[in-house]
């Protein structure tokens, strides 16, 4: 089952809100951030279920891809067309645990990126920021990755 996940929403409340719809036990096999919106694959079945094991089976061995467009304020990453992959461990921050950022002793993380389409902030952004349209693919599946990546970008 395919679930959209609006921005704002726990993954686990909008899977659950979906189980009570189908009256079915339904089990996540992946995750999406809060603020992020975007479509969740889920299981019919409990957690013990065939479906929920093939599920997670192919994400562990790396058989499912994940595709973002991402709306960024900040540098330009290259021209439209231009290509780039970021690869940085990541790791929580000390200072503030529910973050990430890219240390030396973090887990390995590789972030793939093509600049879509670069637009000039609005008057309400930062003015020295500009907008850049961006597709994303997040090679490993860190907690806040894509976020952490684009951040430590030079």
């Amino acid at each position: 089952v395919a679930v959209y996940k609006p921005s704002g929403v726990l993954t686990e409340a909008a899977l659950g809100r979906l189980a009570l719809q189908l009256g079915r036990p339904l089990a996540g096999t992946s995750r999406l951030d809060q603020p992020t919106s975007g479509v969740l694959p889920a299981a019919l079945g409990g957690e013990g279920s065939a479906a929920v094991h093939w599920l997670r089976a192919q994400w562990a061995a790396r058989m499912v891809s994940k595709e973002y467009i991402c709306l960024c304020a900040g540098q330009v990453l290259g021209p439209v067309g231009a290509r780039g992959e970021v690869s940085a461990a990541l790791r929580a921050m000390p200072s503030e645990p529910r973050k990430q950022e890219a240390s030396p002793l973090g887990r390995t993380a590789r972030t793939r990126y093509e600049v879509l389409a670069i637009y000039e902030a609005p008057d309400n952004i930062d003015t020295s920021a500009v907008l850049s349209l961006l597709r994303v693919e997040p090679l490993t599946g860190r907690k806040h990755q894509i976020r952490a990546h684009l951040h430590c970008i030079d």
